[in-house]
């Protein structure tokens, strides 16, 4: 009798990790949908699709990034209080970045044209680069991989921000 009553007694603990605001199920389906898609992505690459796969993987990829940062997703690295070695590259990025959306913004016909022509020139060196991106890619696992490095890299930005502050200034100080 006296076994039913210690284990009775005993305390069970379980470690459970909530994440506020459904941010776990943000993380996982972004997960998820970057590593299926480089995967499918793949898959199609290897057959008679393979430059449409990669204009269409690049058109994905540019309209996510512009979606991303009109969400506030994907941001600028926010000024630091501490002397950052990057603070006057970050600035000047900044800086360029306004300085285009204003110009386009207040641009006639002409410099429109010649905005959308860099626009396409800078598109058509992406999607090279992403169809050179499927020549590298030697199976599905790895495409996998890269799909979900790709997407640990959206989730983790704050993060990979953090660490790379934190290594900038213990350069800093040695």
């Amino acid at each position: 009798m006296s076994s039913d009553t210690n284990e009775s007694k005993q305390t069970r603990i379980e470690n459970v990790i909530r994440i506020e605001g459904g941010r776990g199920w943000s993380i996982l389906v972004t997960l998820l949908v970057t590593g299926g898609l480089m995967a499918i992505g793949y898959q199609l690459s290897l057959g008679p699709f393979a430059e449409n796969v990669a204009t269409g993987m690049t058109v994905f990829l540019v309209t996510l990034i512009g979606y991303m940062f009109k969400a506030g997703i994907l941001r600028m690295p926010e000024r630091t209080s501490e002397q950052d070695d990057l603070e006057f590259t970050k600035s000047t990025l900044r800086r360029i970045y306004d300085e285009i959306q204003t110009s386009i913004a207040n641009s006639s016909a002409f410099k429109l044209i010649l905005f959308a022509a860099a626009y396409t020139v800078g598109f058509l060196i992406l999607r090279a680069a992403m169809g050179f991106l499927f020549g590298l890619l030697s199976n599905m696992w790895m495409a996998i991989g890269v799909g979900l490095l790709i997407g640990g890299a959206i989730v983790a930005q704050n993060e990979i921000f953090a660490w790379l502050r934190k290594l900038n200034a213990k350069k800093g100080r040695a």
